[in-house]
């Protein structure tokens, strides 16, 4: 199974991951995102960006967002199987 961690030093967008494949899904602390040891066990290393001035989310909003994200491409893509 792939390994998706989160950290604010990630360069790719949560929404350009691929969550529809199986997967788990590793969020860490507000501040640093994912440990190192997470991190270098990743297959992909995603970002949630923030606009405004704050710099973090809360652990259970980030994992929130990424499970929405994961329902919607999992979503489209059946819709995408069944035209």
């Amino acid at each position: 199974m792939r390994i998706i961690a989160t950290s604010p030093a990630a360069r790719l967008p949560y929404t350009e991951a691929d969550l529809v494949s199986p997967c788990a899904v590793v969020v860490g602390s507000e501040d640093t995102g994912a440990s190192e040891s997470w991190l270098d066990a990743s297959d992909a290393k995603v970002a949630i960006p923030m606009l405004g001035i704050a710099d973090s989310l809360n652990v259970s909003t980030s994992a929130s967002i990424l499970a929405y994200e994961a329902l919607r491409q999992r979503s489209r893509a059946e819709r995408d199987e069944g035209k």
